[in-house]
């Protein structure tokens, strides 16, 4: 699954786009917030070379697509999506944002711009997600994308040295009907607004 070019995704509130080496600042904004991370498989970053580290492998690897989340001029979070080995043309999608921009749908509307792309342009049959039980917030938006829930996966994943049960999710590009988003991208398609960090 490579990413090729400078993919920019744009949707009423978000531009999805490439992660730069600048985005470093507004990845440590959220990433060095626990309670953002509690229920994510790495560690809460403690220092800036956490997440510049981060960013550096982000850039190097041609094998995923991942994205910042953009509101405004700000980094609000960042998606992606994983392809998953031995399943025919299926990625996993995951997310992450900051704690601000929670509870205002701004990850559905970065869900509903990433599905959209996978299965267009990347010719995905199914894109599925896991998510750990406890996050509500989580489960929440992967069902008003409209993705089924399959089933549990019991202490599947590791977080922080907890493993809770998983929900494992799942779209089929010939089911899916996606959101409705609003009005016309804020964003000028192919435009990159300049990050403030």
């Amino acid at each position: 699954m490579l990413l090729e070019g400078n993919l920019t995704l744009a949707g009423p509130r978000v531009l999805l786009r490439g992660v730069r080496a600048e985005d470093a600042r507004g990845v440590f904004a959220y990433a060095s917030d626990p309670a953002v991370t509690e229920f994510l498989t790495w560690e809460t970053h403690h220092a800036l070379s956490d997440s510049q580290a981060f960013v550096a492998q982000v850039m190097a690897d041609r094998t995923r697509v991942t994205l910042i989340i953009q509101v405004e001029d700000w980094v609000a979070g960042c998606i992606g999506l994983t392809p998953v080995p031995r399943a025919y043309r299926t990625a996993e999608l995951g997310y992450v944002l900051h704690r601000v921009f929670w509870g205002r749908g701004y990850a559905l509307e970065a869900a509903t711009l990433l599905c959209r792309w996978g299965f267009d342009a990347l010719r995905l049959n199914r894109i599925e997600a896991l998510c750990a039980l406890p996050n509500s917030r989580s489960l929440r938006v992967l069902e008003k994308l409209g993705m089924v829930r399959e089933g549990v996966l019991r202490a599947f994943r590791r977080f922080h040295g907890e493993f809770p049960d998983m929900a494992l999710y799942s779209l089929l590009q010939r089911e899916w009907h996606p959101p409705d988003l609003g009005g016309p991208p804020v964003h000028a398609a192919g435009r990159d607004p300049t990050d403030p960090g």
